[in-house]
């Protein structure tokens, strides 16, 4: 809502959630924990990577689409990052299930 269109950012990646921090990658303005996080996805063609999560303080019906261009080579690894997070955050909470 208040961000620029276009703007350089840094997204981190843990196993709490994900973290855009601003250019100088210091300045946090979005943090979404992965329980929020309900879909992501990839376009090489685009050079999009996007996800769908839900806002805490927003009803459950109510959804926000956070959309980031980059480099081709880097938006499946954004994705593919996200999903080794949910991956790991599962293991975690499941260590039964580990071979």
């Amino acid at each position: 809502q208040d961000c620029p269109r276009r703007r350089s950012v840094v997204l981190r990646f843990s196993l709490q959630g994900l973290k855009v921090y601003g250019a100088d990658g210091e300045t946090l303005l979005m943090a979404h924990a992965l329980r929020r996080i309900l879909y992501s996805t990839w376009r090489r063609a685009d050079r999009q990577f996007a996800f769908v999560a839900r806002n805490p303080r927003s009803p459950p019906s109510t959804l926000f689409c956070h959309l980031f261009v980059g480099p081709p080579g880097e938006v499946q690894v954004l994705h593919l990052l996200l999903c080794r997070s949910f991956q790991l955050g599962y293991l975690l909470a499941h260590p039964e299930e580990q071979a």
